[in-house]
């Protein structure tokens, strides 16, 4: 989560979305000049903007990293709420989820499986997952209405965060390729349509349902495999501090 005074805007921080390479790309626009912002990174509230805690503390201080609208909007005044720019990142539903299978049940797991395993145990997982996980909803809805003003594309990272910039006032004040964050999750690269039978699909596509609505992706998975062939990653690989 981030919040700039001088740009006006607000970071919801959404997951497997690259936000975190997103979040740290903008996060010096919500800081102090020369502030040094250390990793694991603390939450920092100044005159400047507030960036929230990355450091995975047992009791999550007023602002952290995948804080909700709803939370942000009743801990900072309302006046900032209603007219600074809500911005999130997204990314296709069957692509993401795909990707949170990997981080979550093999990676941070430490688990190791054959390349055959892998459909089968991610519908397994699949059918077993909350609203929460399988929908953006709790990063993009407040009071029954979107509550986000921008949205930067997983499929087009570079495109949609100039755009933002220009839309702020800040092309000049970001520079560099955007840092590139847990991108080696995957143990293998299988493509989406291996993933996804009938019935995983129409899990997906009914629980995920205002996501498909609200950014305008493909139900067909076999189109997601089209997205993800031509989304580019920055070349410059950073390890994964936060």
């Amino acid at each position: 989560m981030l919040l700039s005074h001088l740009h006006k805007f607000i970071f919801i921080k959404s997951v497997k979305t690259a936000s975190t390479s997103v979040e740290l790309h903008l996060e010096h626009l919500c800081a102090p000049p020369g502030h040094i912002i250390p990793p694991p990174t603390p939450m920092l509230e100044t005159e400047f903007g507030i960036i929230g805690d990355r450091s995975g503390a047992a009791e999550k201080p007023r602002f952290y990293n995948h804080i909700t609208p709803d939370l942000i909007r009743e801990r900072v005044p309302a006046e900032v709420w209603e007219r600074y720019v809500k911005v999130t990142t997204v990314r296709n539903p069957f692509d993401r989820i795909v990707s949170a299978f990997h981080f979550f049940v093999l990676w941070r797991a430490k688990r190791s499986v054959t390349t055959d395993e892998i459909p089968g145990l991610f519908r397994e997982w699949l059918a077993g997952q909350s609203l929460g996980t399988l929908s953006m909803k709790r990063f993009i809805v407040l009071d029954g209405q979107p509550c986000i003003d921008i949205m930067i594309r997983y499929e087009d990272l570079s495109g949609t965060i100039e755009a933002f910039l220009d839309r702020i006032g800040a092309r000049e004040k970001v520079q560099g390729p955007l840092p590139q964050f847990k991108t080696h999750m995957r143990q293998v690269e299988l493509p989406l349509v291996a993933y996804y039978d009938q019935a995983s699909r129409d899990l997906v596509v009914q629980k995920a349902e205002l996501d498909f609505e609200q950014w305008g992706y493909s139900l067909c998975v076999a189109d997601a495999d089209v997205e993800r062939a031509r989304v580019v990653l920055p070349d410059r690989t950073q390890p994964d501090t936060r």
